[in-house]
């Protein structure tokens, strides 16, 4: 039981610390190429964001990061390429999740009789979603590897999740584009400013949100 334990825990694991490992990589090269990158053509652009869309697609970089860094080099005209590679990300990160868990977790709630957990999340599945992207709090990774292994459906997963991301993408696009610096975004901290007030009014929302839906959820009958 132990083996099947860590078993379905390992993706939630990896989509925790992978981020964190490549978010220094980013910065080096950033740091290395940062003239470089601001003078990049239209077609180099895309191909910045299609290669950042891999890496968080596959649990190599943290979005929010990605997001403030576009927001520093390109500022508002960050939104719709940040939108569309959430998008790709998320697609890639969806399969991932499912290609990792197997049903492992579905496996492990039922040897404790709690299978019905995962239905009872299906039947609230939007809003489960929805506030799981809005939390600042829930890595986008681990949101992929989580949502995959409850089978949520891949329409919904996309359409809910994109609307849970979009006030956390353009806070953190904002955010990047107010910073100076590239040193001033890696170390980012906290003051009572007005991106910090937006972000705990975000988390506050998030916070009451996901209780009042994981309420729904573990109340429900079985």
């Amino acid at each position: 039981m132990k083996k099947q334990w860590l078993k379905a825990v390992l993706p939630f694991l990896i989509s925790l610390s992978l981020p964190l490992i490549g978010s220094s990589f980013i910065v080096t090269a950033i740091l290395q190429h940062n003239d470089t990158i601001l003078s990049f053509s239209l077609a180099e652009w895309t191909g910045f964001f299609l290669l950042t869309s891999l890496l968080m697609g596959f649990m190599l970089t943290p979005t929010t990061f990605i997001a403030m860094l576009s927001g520093y080099l390109l500022g508002f005209n960050a939104i719709l390429p940040v939108i569309a590679m959430y998008s790709i990300a998320a697609v890639i990160g969806f399969y991932i999740g499912k290609l990792l868990d197997k049903g492992r977790i579905e496996t492990l709630l039922n040897h404790f009789n709690k299978g019905h957990i995962i239905n009872n999340i299906q039947s609230n599945d939007k809003w489960f979603v929805f506030t799981c992207r809005l939390s600042p709090v829930l890595p986008f990774a681990f949101t992929n590897v989580v949502l995959a292994s409850i089978k949520t459906p891949f329409k919904r997963f996309i359409i809910w999740g994109t609307l849970g991301m979009l006030p956390r993408t353009l806070l953190a696009i904002w955010v990047g584009k107010q910073a100076t610096n590239i040193y001033q975004l890696k170390n980012n901290r906290f003051e009572w400013n007005a991106e910090s007030i937006l972000l705990l009014s975000i988390l506050l929302i998030s916070f009451v949100l996901l209780s009042f839906v994981m309420k729904r959820i573990l109340s429900a009958k079985k």
